[in-house]
């Protein structure tokens, strides 16, 4: 029994055999006396950079009506520009929304979510079809890692990349909702995080200056200006305006899994936002080193 709705076709088949043992498929006569017999399919034909016809086909539904919806949620896939193939697993959204991500976050960031997704997500998810993946799939996750001993500021971040993939598939049109949410681990509260005060970092740097000046001379530098060690690992002479009112500098480096990588520094924005600051603990600091 074949219909057809527009673009595509919707059929019905079976996994029966002739004495040859020849699938029949849609040709087996129980199809035609048993409207219970068989599953639902359907099959539509895509285009191809090639001349060569490309038909996608899916089965395994349980009625005329499913196959359907899943041929017209395929079709407005192909025309939102998504993936909407009902046989997609949470294996190969992932990978496919992780290929998407690297041409727009910075290498720390990727590496990240490569190993959340490699090596939790995809063991975890990845069998799962993408359509059947949900809260509660989720939730028997964390209670199992966290049986296991998993750290819980982990598991959160491997959760919250899980559901920032979930979100983008809802924005695409893909999920009519994100199975991630509501959250099911709270953010770990960080501890409370103490500042030295100008006595403590001029206590440090007069150590400092005594058991090696070279590097006290660049921790002088950086609590003086609030820049990452990372920007401080490749500034030149070229990259400072060493005036009080402009520094500037260009260039960062991240260990991205154990190798270095160079990208845009962040650092002029928010030195400029945090110049006051700085400037007001800079005279404490000059103080409190003149008295050590």
């Amino acid at each position: 029994m074949r219909t057809s709705v527009g673009r595509g076709r919707i059929y019905r088949r079976c996994s029966c055999r002739d004495p040859q043992h020849h699938q029949l498929g849609a040709h087996c006569p129980h199809l035609t006396t048993d409207s219970q017999h068989g599953t639902w399919n359907f099959a539509v034909d895509v285009p191809t950079p090639g001349r060569h016809r490309t038909t996608v086909r899916r089965g395994g539904f349980r009625s005329q009506d499913a196959a359907e919806q899943a041929l017209g949620r395929f079709l407005e896939g192909e025309a939102g520009g998504y993936n909407a193939d009902p046989s997609q697993t949470v294996a190969a959204y992932l990978n496919a929304w992780l290929a998407a991500k690297t041409l727009v976050l910075k290498p720390t960031t990727m590496a990240r979510y490569r190993d959340y997704v490699r090596n939790g997500l995809i063991p975890a998810f990845g069998t799962l079809k993408l359509d059947q993946l949900a809260h509660r799939h989720i939730s028997a996750f964390v209670t199992c890692q966290l049986a296991a001993g998993r750290g819980r500021t982990t598991l959160h971040r491997c959760l919250a990349t899980l559901s920032s993939a979930l979100g983008d598939a809802v924005r695409q049109h893909r999920l009519p909702h994100n199975p991630s949410s509501p959250p099911v681990l709270r953010r770990p509260t960080a501890p409370e995080r103490r500042i030295w005060t100008a006595e403590e970092a001029a206590r440090f740097l007069t150590y400092c200056h005594q058991a090696d000046p070279e590097m006290a001379d660049l921790f002088e530098f950086l609590i003086g200006t609030g820049m990452r060690k990372g920007v401080a690992d490749l500034l030149s002479r070229r990259a400072v305006d060493l005036r009080p009112q402009n520094p500037v500098w260009s260039r960062q480096r991240h260990n991205v899994c154990h190798w270095l990588r160079q990208t845009d520094a962040r650092g002029a924005p928010y030195y400029r936002t945090l110049k006051p600051l700085l400037d007001t603990h800079a005279e404490q600091l000059a103080k409190a080193i003149d008295c050590a």
